[in-house]
């Protein structure tokens, strides 16, 4: 009785780190511009939407609505020539409203890309003391891309882009970073010059709390099982 109890909290502790299930995503911004964005001459986008980055300046697109949210995107380049970091919400080749976020640079560009997000609530996927995390997934970029989640001022990590893309990259975050309500998001992009970049579905998701405690479970278990060995 005794080996069979603990085989089953061994094979829920597997359970619980191979197949963990999530309270609920919340995706932020998908980039699509079904919708229309505004652009820095006040017009409506058509894909692709393009924002072209100032000569050794800052740029910003100004407020845009992004569901609940809003979001600002500014460009910040160090190159002195004529040439400009090229952002553009890419729409697919067919037409259709999904879009990614791509950034191209010119050779000796060497911009920082900042996406920030404002009025931004988890409520309606955290769940009280459930830590979670935060990811997008890159289809193209390159090595040395480097990529920053600031969230309510504090720097989650910043992550080098990976090879044999596509990959999802992501953050955690704890449980008191995701309380709450009002948060400010902040996702920046750098880079060598001339570095290029795609990604898109930036979101947070959070386990669901019986997940967590299957896992706690099945380790108790294994723990028990150690020491009565001993």
């Amino acid at each position: 009785m005794r080996k069979l109890i603990i085989g089953l909290l061994s094979a829920a502790t597997l359970t619980a780190v191979n197949a963990p299930a999530f309270a609920g995503v919340l995706l932020i911004d998908n980039y699509d511009v079904a919708g229309g964005v505004s652009n820095l001459g006040g017009g409506i986008a058509v894909p692709p939407f393009t924002v072209l980055g100032t000569a050794n300046g800052t740029t910003s697109s100004g407020i845009q609505a992004v569901g609940t949210f809003s979001r600002n995107i500014t460009v910040t380049n160090t190159d002195t020539s004529t040439k400009a970091s090229n952002i553009a919400f890419q729409g697919y080749a067919d037409g259709a409203p999904d879009g990614t976020f791509n950034i191209t640079n010119g050779a000796f560009d060497n911009s920082v890309v900042s996406l920030t997000y404002t009025n931004v609530d988890f409520s309606s996927v955290t769940a009280a003391g459930v830590p979670g995390g935060f990811a997008i997934d890159l289809n193209s970029s390159d090595l040395s891309t480097q990529y920053t989640l600031i969230l309510d001022g504090n720097s989650l990590g910043t992550l080098t882009s990976p090879s044999g893309l596509p990959k999802t990259i992501s953050w955690a975050a704890t449980a008191a970073q995701l309380a709450g309500t009002n948060h400010t998001l902040v996702l920046k992009v750098s880079g060598a010059a001339n570095y290029d970049a795609n990604f898109d579905n930036l979101r947070v998701s959070v386990p669901e709390p019986a997940s967590l405690g299957l896992l706690g479970l099945g380790l108790a278990g294994l723990g028990f099982a150690r020491r009565r060995k001993a």
